[in-house]
């Protein structure tokens, strides 16, 4: 038998063919292998993967609602910061304007660090007329930790339009909002 036939919902007869069948086998074998041989590991950086946004002219585009502008050298003084920064998490506190869905960056500050590590750090707090505040993650692990979602709430309390920025690359961001 090359083909199997299943009766849809409306009644209509769908027909799977031989071939069909086994692509959708083997992808479900190679979903279950890489499970078990590249462990938990591997679904944190595909999701991370998968959240991060590419900067393009420096801009993060978001979504049709929310952009992040760098303007001036704002963005440069970032990507510096991460590329002297790849042993240890950074911090800066961002400031600007939002005009409709756009958060324009225009003054970057770099709050005193208190503890730092590969994956945490630990700082003085941001003014409060903070904008976004972005700290890095290790490298192409851009999805944000509980302390991360927990920040966010206490700024929102206080800035209903702040923003959590994770960059994970020296052009991989994901945005909280």
């Amino acid at each position: 038998m090359d083909d199997l036939s299943i009766i849809s919902d409306d009644g209509e007869y769908q027909t799977i063919n031989k071939r069909k069948k086994k692509i959708m086998g083997l992808t479900i074998i190679l979903l279950i292998s890489s499970y078990f041989l590249l462990g938990n590991a591997a679904f944190p950086f595909l999701a991370s993967m998968s959240e991060s946004i590419e900067i393009d002219n420096n801009r993060i585009h978001v979504g049709p609602n929310l952009t992040i502008i760098f303007e001036d050298n704002t963005y440069g003084v970032i990507q510096n910061m991460y590329l002297q920064s790849q042993s240890v998490e950074f911090a800066v506190c961002l400031f600007g304007d939002v005009r409709g869905g756009n958060y324009i960056i225009d003054e970057v500050y770099a709050p005193q660090a208190i503890d730092q590590s590969f994956n945490h750090i630990k700082f003085k707090s941001c003014p409060l007329d903070t904008l976004i505040l972005l700290h890095s993650h290790p490298h192409k692990k851009c999805i944000a930790s509980n302390q991360d979602i927990n920040t966010l709430q206490t700024i929102k309390e206080r800035n209903n339009d702040s923003l959590i920025v994770v960059m994970c690359d020296t052009n991989k961001f994901s945005v909280y909002d």
